[in-house]
């Protein structure tokens, strides 16, 4: 995991890599915005291995990165992670609906 500034935000980056060969199979941007929410973006994995469940692990990786982000910051409360993606993914995005708002941007 590695933190970058990117276009005026700070963004948070996972790299899932396949051991022992270390191969990279899939990555997640997640950001805090300046509206107080999270963001996730930026979710890929290679064809190849989508059948894997990857995705679903740097889902659940990014979300372990909010909690403690959260908790840091001093909530107590829930927060609202908010996923940007394109129409085709929205089934695999509704398995996370208890913690993420899914928002389409493209029709």
């Amino acid at each position: 995991m590695y933190v970058r500034f990117d276009n005026k935000e700070i963004a948070t980056h996972f790299l899932l890599r396949l051991t022992p060969s270390l191969t990279p199979v899939g990555t997640i941007r997640g950001y805090k915005t300046p509206g107080g929410y999270y963001k996730l973006s930026r979710l890929a994995v290679l064809k190849n291995y989508r059948s894997c469940r990857f995705g679903r692990e740097l889902v659940l990786a990014l979300h372990d990165w909010i909690k403690t982000d959260a908790l840091n910051a001093g909530s107590t409360d829930w927060v609202e992670v908010v996923s940007h993606s394109q129409l085709p993914v929205k089934g695999f995005y509704t398995k996370y609906v208890d913690t993420i708002l899914y928002v389409p941007v493209s029709t």
